[in-house]
């Protein structure tokens, strides 16, 4: 077969490991390691700059593939609560809730919006590509709110990338520790300043009073105004602390000085 004008085919005989640009998966000695775990290898990535990277390294982690079956995403919480496994999730969801005191059941008052919720599943998987666990998160739909009566402002500041890039960038420089901070169903934190009737999951009605409703005390995912109660009742836990914020971005950034020792949090 011939080749395309200015490519030349390469050569059958010739391996990537012999190629005189490829450096071999060498040991601090010298002499050819062992691959990790589950490693494959492969023809050394040779280029300018000095990060080290497992193509450099020469072999790269495949994923690891989920063998066992896994329960499909069930389409209606009848079939949901059929399977033992979503049926599991559902019950640590509505746990989760009864424990945060998200809720009180009262009675409908007449003339009350009620707002309607689903419930939503989703596989959560490991960064390596293995089932993490089954997730169930009872979700209230937003849009059967009134303005006005249930919601009044929704506004919640994000943080801009650029703040990121500047407070890691400041983190090197100064050799501050960076930590990660993850919330565990954080929407729930937030307390609710408006008075919002919410139905009963489905599947978990109160036997002796199914007709009942919820009256939140804790804003629930789905809610309009559940990313801003959540800003409110972080950012004043903050404030509690001792953190200041910044007139530059008063909203995304906060820093603190502790024994002479400077800290950043956005």
């Amino acid at each position: 077969m011939s080749s395309a004008p200015g490519f030349s085919a390469p050569s059958p005989t010739t391996s990537p490991t012999s190629s005189p640009n490829v450096a071999p998966l060498l040991a601090p000695s010298g002499s050819p390691s062992a691959l990790p775990a589950r490693a494959i290898a492969i023809a050394p990535v040779v280029n300018d700059h000095g990060m080290v990277t497992r193509g450099k390294r020469g072999f790269r982690q495949p994923a690891l593939l989920q063998a066992a079956a896994l329960s499909p995403i069930p389409r209606t919480f009848r079939a949901a609560l059929a399977d033992l496994n979503w049926r599991a999730a559902m019950e640590a969801e509505y746990s989760a809730l009864l424990s945060n005191h998200t809720w009180d059941l009262l009675p409908r008052p007449p003339l009350s919006n009620v707002v309607t919720g689903k419930w939503v599943f989703k596989h959560k998987f490991k960064a390596d590509g293995s089932l993490e666990r089954y997730k169930a998160r009872w979700v209230l739909r937003g849009f059967t709110q009134r303005p006005g009566v249930d919601y009044s402002q929704t506004f919640s500041p994000v943080v801009k990338p650029a703040t990121v890039r500047t407070v890691l960038s400041l983190a090197l420089s100064l050799s501050w520790p960076i930590h990660q901070l993850d919330v565990n169903n954080a929407f729930l934190h937030g307390t609710l300043s408006e008075t919002v009737y919410c139905a009963q999951p489905s599947g978990f009605e109160d036997a002796t009073h199914p007709d009942h409703v919820y009256r939140l005390n804790r804003s629930l995912y789905g809610l309009k105004q559940a990313p801003r109660a959540w800003y409110s009742r972080f950012a004043s836990h903050l404030l509690h602390l001792g953190l200041l914020r910044l007139s530059q971005t008063p909203l995304c950034l906060s820093i603190i000085s502790r024994h002479c020792v400077p800290s950043a949090l956005c």
